[in-house]
């Protein structure tokens, strides 16, 4: 059950993990590179085109000024690690979040993410498919106030990038920005109505197109 939970809230459908007999295939644990790190926690995950897994999540230090950092692993169809990056601002007080993961057409890794150093602002960064940086795009969400990176996907030639507020106040809404295959921002919308209780906790592409 937490596995099929896991897998709809990043856009998967759970039998792409599951054989047709519901049983577990297989379950890895691996320790993204680096020293010092105090914990790392796997927050979203998608499968590439040719099979393998692509996963991203956040790493924490021992080094009592909360400093963290974004990780991006590949791993084989069956759970081999085959290698892993860190993306984001490692400082002191830095406080770095990642909405999702997802690859384009041409095999290149998008990872959508937020870095809290002052201001908190979002942005999308391009991975080669061995996880080589190649651009990335930052976006001021300071005329929104507190808003957490939710999810990645791609929508028609460009990305959608959805949002939900993070802080007191209302926490019905669910923002979303649009943007081209290059990360250059577009139009931006929200959903939802003051006063109205619940969070959204993912967004699922449709085959047709919208979301869910």
């Amino acid at each position: 059950t937490q596995q099929i939970q896991a897998a709809a809230r990043c856009g998967l459908d759970p039998d792409q993990l599951l054989p047709d007999n519901g049983e577990l295939a297989w379950a890895r644990s691996f320790q993204p590179d680096g020293t010092g790190i105090q914990r790392a926690s796997g927050q979203c995950v998608t499968l590439a085109a040719n099979g393998d897994i692509l996963a991203g999540g956040v790493r924490t230090f021992y080094d009592g000024g909360g400093r963290n950092e974004i990780f991006v692993a590949r791993l084989s169809a069956s759970g081999s690690v085959l290698w892993t990056k860190s993306i984001g601002i490692p400082a002191v007080n830095n406080v770095n979040r990642i909405g999702g993961i997802g690859e384009d057409a041409a095999g290149a890794i998008l990872v959508f993410g937020q870095t809290a150093f002052g201001t908190a602002d979002s942005w999308l960064q391009k991975l080669s498919s061995t996880g080589e940086p190649l651009w990335c795009r930052k976006y001021s969400t300071t005329t929104v106030s507190s808003v957490l990176p939710l999810a990645l996907a791609a929508d028609g030639a460009g990305y959608a990038l959805f949002y939900v507020p993070g802080g007191p106040g209302p926490t019905d809404h669910l923002y979303r920005a649009n943007t081209d295959a290059n990360g250059v921002a577009g139009s931006a919308m929200s959903y939802g109505a003051q006063g109205q209780t619940g969070r959204v906790y993912g967004v699922t592409p449709l085959p047709n197109g919208n979301f869910a």
